[in-house]
């Protein structure tokens, strides 16, 4: 019996069943005499001998498993075919055994499996995505496609915010001004829809699909853009003047379209897309931006042109709103260290004197630079200037801003081109501007000081004004000191202008901080130099030291 089991060992017995029933023989030969069991280790050791010589090296091992690449394998369960002599094919392997059946499923577990079962779960897992995804992106169009209706409605929102502007004669009341709403847009527009769009913008940029949130959203704002401006070509007046059509189109692109589409992009995108210093669905309104923009939409581009009259890229109106453009359109980079001269300031002249030069040109006089217009070149410009000058922390350095801008424009205004350009009455207005801003920078800079030097004391009582003049120095002292080591960083246009403003300054301070000492030295004699720490030499060279950055 033990041998058979050891024949059998190959189809689902372990070899080691018939060492346990050779152990099993051994101790049952022990119970009945002791040194039986030296005939028992024979027997078995003869039995494990015999077995080995009946099995040839690796014939049949596994049999109808060693194929199994090629042959599909069936395991039945609890079948007595082997028993009853049936013949299998190499293909089918008829098993009792639980190790057998152990055998085949780890059989089953190979890499290949392994590998087609990752596949189908993967396969799986990314049809459940994509439905995931097509639902986020069909929920994201439904939302931009309920804006789209609401499209019309906005824009007679915004036109009848600047009703009042769009039909005004800037000739006739030059002083009318559009009033910005940045929230026009927002909230003509539906917050619940706004809400679920921002959702939506949540869900795909987490789902990956940030750049087609992207796409979707600059088609949907330029297709508003572009029905804005379409709109606005339709309302114009037939004897609107071109140059005032223009103007007011790149104001109403300027005050109302941008802040209302950064506006908006704010609600939609914030938290979740950095819009860092651009807004996707701004098509860019910079320098010489706004024709760029119209670029972007060549039917609209044309019918502008053509509705203005516009034959060549190089004259007329598209050069007048280029140069608008210069003065009007950019506020992004609006401040400028140490209160230096503008950009705008030296483009804007640039461009008004290269544009000069080409309307002597009798080939082209007639459609040339729109000469009679600049008095609004000149007025943008220093409405540009001012509020510039107010978008610095310390308005002192805005006053700075103004005075060396305002000197540059004096400076080329000697040129004859810009002379001719700007004329003799803006050129005083110009000069006024300057000293007018000298003296607040004075006041505003200087006058705090001079109020500490200020000899308002009651010399009935000596001590007590001592002491009051000796608290007034220190005060002074310290103003003094942070006032000089900041404007020593400030920037001024000319070493001329330099000399003027540090001479203004010494004119003021200097006699007042003289008498302030004196009548120190009348109160403490030579006690009083203990506490100067500032002569008046020392106080001069001081005050030679400010604005001393050079470009």
């Amino acid at each position: 019996m033990s041998l058979a089991l050891s024949r059998l060992s190959h189809f689902g017995f372990e070899v080691d069943l018939l060492v346990f029933f050779s152990g099993l023989l051994i101790l049952q030969l022990m119970k009945i005499k002791l040194w039986l069991v030296i005939v028992g280790g024979s027997f078995s050791y003869s039995l494990i001998i015999l077995r080995s010589s009946l099995v040839a090296p690796g014939s049949g091992y596994h049999h109808g498993l060693q194929d199994r690449d090629h042959d599909h394998v069936v395991i039945d369960f609890g079948s007595h075919a082997q028993s009853q002599g049936t013949r299998t094919s190499p293909s089918v392997t008829q098993v009792d055994s639980p190790q057998a059946i152990a055998s085949v499923a780890q059989e089953a577990d190979s890499p290949q499996e392994i590998e087609d079962l990752g596949l189908l779960v993967t396969e799986s897992q990314q049809r459940i995505n994509d439905s995931d995804n097509n639902s986020i992106v069909t929920q994201f169009m439904g939302c931009i496609e309920a804006l789209k209706k609401e499209n019309e409605n906005v824009i007679l929102t915004i036109f009848k915010h600047a009703e009042e502007y769009l039909k005004a004669s800037l000739v006739q009341t030059p002083d009318l001004q559009l009033h910005c709403d940045d929230n026009l847009v927002v909230d003509s527009l539906p917050s619940v829809i706004i809400n679920d769009l921002r959702e939506c913008v949540r869900l795909m940029v987490t789902a990956g699909l940030r750049e087609e949130c992207i796409d979707v959203y600059i088609t949907w704002r330029r297709e508003f853009l572009s029905e804005i401006l379409s709109g606005w070509i339709e309302l114009k007046i037939g004897n609107t003047i071109k140059t005032e059509f223009f103007i007011k189109a790149l104001c109403l692109a300027d005050r109302i379209l941008l802040p209302n589409e950064r506006r908006l992009c704010e609600c939609v995108f914030e938290g979740f897309i950095p819009l860092e210093d651009k807004y996707p669905a701004l098509p860019g309104i910079h320098r010489f931006g706004f024709r760029k923009s119209l670029d972007s939409y060549p039917a609209l581009r044309d019918k502008l042109l053509i509705d203005l009259d516009i034959v060549s890229p190089l004259h007329g109106i598209r050069q007048f709103g280029e140069l608008l453009s210069l003065t009007y359109g950019v506020k992004e980079k609006a401040i400028v260290p140490g209160g230096r001269v503008h950009q705008i300031t030296l483009d804007v002249l640039d461009y008004a004197g290269i544009h000069y030069l080409h309307s002597l040109n009798p080939m082209t006089y007639e459609e040339g630079f729109p000469l009679n217009s600049i008095a609004m070149i000149t007025d943008l410009l220093d409405s540009s200037l001012e509020a510039n000058s107010q978008n610095y922390h310390d308005p002192i350095l805005g006053y700075v801003f103004i005075i060396n801008n305002r000197s540059y424009i004096q400076q080329r205004a000697m040129q004859r081109e810009l002379r001719y350009i700007l004329g003799n009455d803006w050129i005083e207005k110009n000069t006024t501007s300057i000293q007018e801003n000298l003296q607040l920078y004075l006041r505003n800079s200087w006058n705090k000081i001079l109020d500490i030097l200020k000899l308002d004391i009651n010399e009935s009582e000596p001590n007590v004004a001592a002491q009051l003049m000796k608290n007034k120095l220190r005060s002074f002292n310290g103003h003094f000191d942070d006032i000089c080591n900041v404007q020593s960083t400030w920037f001024v246009s000319t070493e001329g202008l330099r000399r003027i403003m540090i001479e203004s300054i010494e004119k003021i301070l200097l006699p007042a901080y003289g008498n302030f000492i004196g009548r120190l030295q009348d109160f403490l004699g030579k006690e009083a130099y203990e506490h100067i720490e500032y002569g008046l030499f020392d106080v001069k060279d001081r005050l030679n030291n400010l604005f001393l950055v050079r470009e």
